[in-house]
């Protein structure tokens, strides 16, 4: 049987190896008090949907929070929960004024992967308290698996973090990754 070039063929079940040049920004969680922090839960494919969550830890105090986040170009946006709202022209999704957010705040949206997303897709963001604005920490990067296996097949991921350093895993499409 011949298959794709990147098919291992003595496998019995598909695995595909998918090599990504992977330089996305990991940044740390801001200290508690003042923080909001990202969380991205998995590896997803084309068409999938996943949910996003930003938790807001306002200082003590705090009259007023907002927050935004900016998904990748192109990826659709539902779901958006506490009154947030979509802004097409900026491609952010939006929260406040939140008044007197209790800590921990959390705030969550859905994204939908569109068909040809491969790579880095990444997030960025800012939550703002009392006017005192703050970069959203936390995860910031998805890699996307491309649509090449059925679901659940096993795909070989290849990540290349910047100079040298590469981290190889094995994942079964559409699971979570590991932590």
């Amino acid at each position: 049987m011949q298959g794709h070039p990147w098919q291992h063929a003595s496998s019995a079940t598909a695995a595909f190896v998918l090599i990504v040049p992977f330089f996305c920004h990991f940044s740390a969680a801001p200290a508690r008090g003042q923080s909001a922090v990202r969380a991205l839960p998995t590896f997803p494919g084309e068409g999938a949907t996943v949910t996003i969550t930003i938790t807001l830890h306002p200082p003590a105090g705090t009259a007023a929070a907002g927050a935004a986040d900016t998904p990748p170009a192109g990826w659709t946006v539902s779901n958006i929960s506490d009154a947030g709202t979509f802004d097409s022209l900026t491609g952010q999704v939006k929260w406040g004024p939140i008044f007197t957010p209790s800590d921990p705040t959390v705030l969550t949206y859905d994204v939908t992967v569109p068909t040809g997303a491969t790579g880095n897709e990444c997030f960025t963001g800012t939550v703002s308290f009392d006017g005192s604005e703050v970069s959203i920490g936390g995860e910031s990067c998805f890699v996307t698996i491309p649509a090449l296996t059925p679901a659940g097949a096993v795909v070989a991921v290849m990540l290349a973090i910047g100079a040298g350093i590469i981290v190889s895993r094995r994942l079964r499409q559409g699971t979570a990754h590991p932590r």
